[in-house]
């Protein structure tokens, strides 16, 4: 099985782009990407971002290199990723209080790693159904859990865009780890809330379901998000397993 990745950012109707991403590997069907969406004034979290994903990425690459555990490597990966951000943060007024979701999916002799921090989400497309694999740590989805409010409020609740996990925002985090299995034809979609933001489940589902080629979903996500008000930076990164070798554009 092979494994066709594809990845874009667009800034939406924001004066900047705090999402960054990267793509690593692939080639010999194993590899990584990370989406991390930052947060924080006079340009922090677009600084967040990039520290967030430069040192998830250079840590990343020497744990693939060494053949080392991946869920231990990917929590590694964002402690190193919390500690730039959060001593950044500490030592420079302008930052203060800066941090940035991150979303890591990485695949590696057969079995596939999705982690998050934050409210950016990996969903899995199965058999002609997209599931979130991820579970945002959000102060909505914390009032769902205790049974609050329903999904249907927390869609339009007040402090929907408010998190209570991040990185860099404190000395320590945590990173939620999670196995989902994968077969031919199945797709991995990463995203900034910017996607998740502007399309329903079903939305997403059906643009993934018409489109051949899994930087044809993407594109055709993005533009769809801005056409129903692209209000934030939307970044996307689609990850499919196919049984045939195909073209492998990474990202634009």
């Amino acid at each position: 099985m092979s494994i066709e990745v594809y990845g874009s950012t667009n800034i939406g109707k924001r004066k900047i782009n705090e999402d960054s991403f990267a793509i690593y590997g692939f080639e010999n069907d194993s590899g990584f990407a990370v989406i991390a969406d930052g947060m924080g004034g006079h340009n922090a979290g677009e600084i967040a971002s990039a520290a967030a994903v430069d040192e998830i990425r250079s840590a990343l690459e020497k744990s693939f290199e060494a053949d080392e555990s991946i869920p231990g490597a990917i929590t590694s990966a964002v402690n190193a990723a919390n500690r730039r951000i959060f001593d950044m943060a500490i030592h420079n007024d302008e930052q203060r209080g800066m941090g940035t979701t991150v979303i890591i999916t990485a695949v590696k002799d057969g079995a596939v790693y999705a982690a998050n921090v934050g409210d950016s989400r990996i969903y899995l497309m199965s058999n002609g159904k997209l599931r979130q694999v991820t579970k945002d740590h959000s102060y909505v989805e914390a009032l769902i859990a205790a049974g609050g409010i329903t999904r249907e409020e927390a869609a339009t609740h007040p402090k929907r865009h408010a998190i209570i996990r991040a990185v860099g925002t404190d000395a320590r985090v945590k990173t939620d780890i999670f196995e989902p299995e994968c077969g031919e034809g199945d797709v991995i979609l990463m995203c900034s809330d910017g996607l998740s933001d502007m399309l329903t489940l079903a939305q997403i589902e059906k643009i993934i379901s018409q489109s051949e080629k899994i930087s044809d979903a993407v594109e055709n996500l993005i533009a769809e998000a801005c056409d129903r008000g692209g209000v934030d930076n939307i970044t996307i990164i689609g990850i499919k397993f196919t049984s045939d070798k195909q073209p492998n554009p990474k990202s634009k």
